[in-house]
């Protein structure tokens, strides 16, 4: 089935009328939610990925744009910069910051990359977040350097931070970026976290700057609010072939 033509003929027939074309926006919106449950996995509901990840995603990167955009402004306008996102989840996140460097509007585009261990959100990906470029692999798999590597609330999942942290660097021939909580209470520690970074440990990433931050989407109501910290690293890439 050629579903392009299909969907262009079915899209011309409802541009005939109002009442054509509304019947076609509700039929095309109840046909995006079948594709979601289609590709989402099966223990992910759609009203986990809306309500939780994707908002949670787009705020970190909010977050992080700052961190970028200082980075970007040490090139010459129009300067094209790769970026490569670690453990994105179902990349909402990715998304915004690839959509926003599509064109040179802020004066530079990027390509972003994503690449997770698992392959839970891949599909997901490649239909609802169509700029970035989607890879399931290792990062200790993967041979290619980026401008800017960003890990955002992974690390802090990453049993062994230390390898993970010169990986990162390894990867990027600019700078990285992790992002991750601080000094996390470990009485209420969340789900599936195992470290807990505290002054020392970011000592240890020995990091070109520290930020610490608060945000909606990472406790800022708990009492006292939570902090994440936001660490820019010198990238110390050797490979040869570059994204």
């Amino acid at each position: 089935m050629d579903f392009r033509a299909a969907f262009t003929e079915i899209a011309a027939e409802a541009m005939k009328d109002d009442i054509k074309f509304a019947d076609f926006v509700d039929a095309y919106r109840a046909f995006l939610v079948d594709v979601e449950d289609a590709v989402l996995p099966p223990q992910v509901t759609r009203r986990g990925i809306e309500h939780f990840g994707g908002a949670q995603s787009k705020q970190f990167m909010v977050q992080l744009l700052p961190t970028i955009q200082q980075y970007m402004r040490k090139f010459p306008q129009k300067t094209h910069f790769s970026i490569l996102d670690v453990g994105p989840g179902a990349a909402f996140g990715s998304n915004l910051l690839a959509s926003m460097y599509q064109t040179p509007f802020l004066g530079y585009t990027a390509t972003v990359h994503t690449t997770d261990i698992i392959d839970h959100y891949i599909k997901f990906a490649k239909v609802f977040c169509p700029n970035v470029v989607t890879h399931q692999a290792d990062i200790y798999d993967v041979a290619k350097s980026y401008d800017i590597v960003i890990a955002s609330h992974v690390i802090e999942h990453v049993p062994k931070w230390r390898s993970f942290v010169k990986r990162l660097k390894e990867l990027s021939r600019g700078i990285a970026i992790v992002c991750s909580p601080y000094r996390e209470n470990p009485e209420m520690l969340t789900r599936g976290h195992c470290n807990i970074f505290d002054d020392e440990m970011l000592e240890e990433m020995k990091p070109e700057h520290v930020q610490l931050t608060e945000s909606p989407a990472w406790g800022q109501f708990m009492k006292p609010p939570y902090k994440m910290f936001i660490a820019t690293l010198k990238g110390e890439s050797t490979y040869t072939h570059a994204i």
